[in-house]
């Protein structure tokens, strides 16, 4: 009863946002942006990070406007959904996923962990299968690129960031995915790596401390940076929007902090409650 009583906390609640007020590069309007594909996993967000059928529920079932996915590139160069650095915790595999290739991690399995009846046969997923099943749409989810690295397995190898962005670059020139996807991480030299095999790539800035990361993306000329709700402010956020860059901001799963997103004016927020935020923000 208790844990009933929770999660309904959870979806009620009478503060609302007044959305005249919004004031961000997007004349208004906030994106909803499905944190790892969805919501990381939980009792009311059942599903697999990073699956299809997360993503499909997201996009296609609740309408959010994008989706933050994980990366990892397999030992065959193929570019696959999956957060963390071993494949033990969330699938039946083991070890790393840089040491499989496309072909054998594609056949690792999630575990069931919440019981969900919407969950029977869930596979990691390529980035490619995501992009086939979007791509021929009129209105295009947009797609922030994680690319989950180092590793325990990637990290001592010299050429483990040149393959990452190599891979990344290559499967956006295949598709012509430039309008729709975006490459973001955390260092200046991987993001400029990217940039220098190909310069039209859209570039994010995946901030810890505003000032610092903002300075890197005006100098840098990225397009902006995705930043905790607890790390800026709104002043910080105009800052930003002053420099014509646009801020994502993550960290909200609960109303209160879906609203505090909002009020700072975000030109997207990567939440892990999406209905939550379209009930705040009038979508459907």
């Amino acid at each position: 009863m208790r844990a009933c009583f929770l999660i309904l906390l959870l979806w009620t609640g009478c503060d609302t946002v007044d959305l005249d007020k919004i004031d961000n590069l997007n004349n208004g309007k906030v994106d909803i942006i499905a944190h790892g594909g969805g919501g990381f996993q939980s009792l009311i967000q059942p599903l697999p990070t990073n699956s299809f059928t997360s993503i499909e529920q997201a996009i296609d079932g609740l309408n959010a406007d994008g989706m933050e996915i994980d990366l990892k590139v397999t030992s065959d160069s193929v570019v696959v959904l999956y957060h963390d650095n071993t494949l033990e915790k969330s699938t039946g595999c083991a070890g790393c996923p840089e040491t499989y290739d496309a072909q054998s991690i594609l056949n690792c399995k999630y575990k069931n962990y919440y019981g969900s009846g919407a969950l029977k046969d869930e596979y990691i997923i390529s980035l490619q299968q995501v992009i086939d099943h979007f791509k021929g749409r009129q209105k295009l989810p947009h797609i922030y690129a994680s690319p989950k690295r180092p590793t325990t397995c990637s990290e001592q190898d010299p050429t483990a960031k040149e393959k990452y962005a190599k891979a990344l670059v290559k499967i956006i020139q295949d598709n012509n995915a430039y309008s729709w996807i975006s490459v973001y991480d955390g260092t200046p030299e991987f993001l400029n790596l990217v940039r220098s095999m190909d310069p039209n790539i859209h570039l994010i800035y995946n901030a810890i401390e505003f000032d610092e990361s903002l300075n890197a993306v005006i100098v840098n000329n990225y397009s902006g940076l995705v930043i905790g709700l607890d790390d800026v402010t709104k002043e910080q956020v105009k800052l930003a929007h002053n420099n014509n860059k646009k801020v994502i901001i993550w960290g909200m799963y609960r109303r209160k902090e879906t609203i505090e997103a909002i009020e700072k004016n975000a030109d997207a927020i990567m939440t892990d409650n999406i209905q939550v935020a379209q009930e705040l923000l009038g979508s459907d």
